[in-house]
């Protein structure tokens, strides 16, 4: 038990220090997009995807990809953000990882003519612990066969565990995401305006 703790503590360090060099969006910011936009069209519909970044993201160095209406609308960079213009009426949102195994988050939201509507990409952090719990277990796994510990395998056998401990959280986060309308390694959520704004600013574009 021990060994595992230290393996998790392991794993999150490394995934802290993947977040501070994550790959984050490099494009245009905000207000550059803005001023060389023309406005939302009177029977068009804006809606801007979002994705901040003063918060604590498991998934910084990977881009998080959005469908609309089953169609891919962009794939957003951490501190990124991207728009697109829709007719009016009902969309579905759906937000994942490059491999929808992982798990999908939905949302449907109406959208008026000559609005604009803000969407927030957030991280889940309950499929994050779960791959961090099922990486820990996995490779556990190949230290318990009654022949060397956990760290003697780690030591003797980095292949083959790293093998085991991805193999492990993978399924820890198709497990905890199956069923759900909302799992995945995302969340979508719907901003009021003044919240979006608060963010937008810092963001810079990513589609």
């Amino acid at each position: 038990m021990r060994e595992m703790f230290k393996l998790i503590l392991g794993i999150t360090v490394a995934s802290g220090t993947a977040t501070l060099v994550g790959c984050a969006a490099t494009g245009a910011s905000y207000k550059e997009t803005t001023a060389d936009s023309a406005p939302v069209a009177a029977d068009q519909a804006r809606v801007i995807v979002l994705r901040r970044k003063d918060r604590y993201d498991d998934y910084s160095a990977s881009k998080a990809v959005v469908r609309i209406n089953d169609r891919v609308a962009g794939k957003i960079r951490y501190g990124g953000f991207f728009y697109v213009d829709l007719p009016p009426g009902q969309i579905k949102l759906l937000a994942s990882a490059r491999n929808t195994g992982y798990g999908t988050c939905e949302l449907h939201i109406p959208i008026a003519a000559g609005t604009t509507t803000y969407v927030d990409v957030a991280p889940r952090m309950a499929h994050s612990l779960a791959g961090l719990a099922g990486s820990a277990a996995g490779a556990a796994a190949v230290g318990t066969d009654g022949t060397a510990t956990l760290t003697e395998a780690l030591i003797t056998d980095p292949a083959k565990t790293s093998v085991a401990s991805t193999a492990g959280g993978a399924m820890a986060q198709g497990a905890e995401s199956a069923g759900k309308k909302c799992g995945g390694p995302y969340a979508l959520t719907q901003l009021a305006d003044a919240d979006a704004v608060r963010y937008l600013d810092e963001l810079a574009w990513s589609k």
